[in-house]
């Protein structure tokens, strides 16, 4: 419930995504690339970007789901931190790689 009032996942879906701002860095970035990639082959290769790229995206998150649901034993403070800190490192060692590709 937000403010006394029920909410459905969906809607919690699409105001949680609405309002943050890697979602649109993300889409003006890595997206267009891959558009106008896509382009390349016409409306077919954007259709099947699509349809590919919301297919990985369900099994991303499928995958997440049964992953988050299955862990609940072993996950502690300890394992949390540990996961943490592996996904910031990934995240900066993209961003290290992003800036440098730019320049190279």
């Amino acid at each position: 419930k937000i403010g006394g009032l029920p909410v459905s996942s969906l809607i919690t879906g699409i105001v949680l995504t609405g309002t943050n701002p890697g979602f649109y860095v993300w889409w003006m970035t890595i997206g267009i690339a891959l558009i106008v990639g896509a382009t390349d082959f016409g409306l077919s290769g954007i259709l099947l970007f699509a349809v590919v790229h919301w297919l990985c995206d369900l099994a991303y998150y499928e995958f997440l789901s049964m992953a988050t649901f299955k862990s609940r034993k072993w996950w502690t403070q300890k394992v949390q931190r540990i996961v943490f800190s592996s996904c910031a490192s990934m995240l900066i060692g993209f961003g290290v790689w992003f800036v440098y590709q730019a320049f190279v």
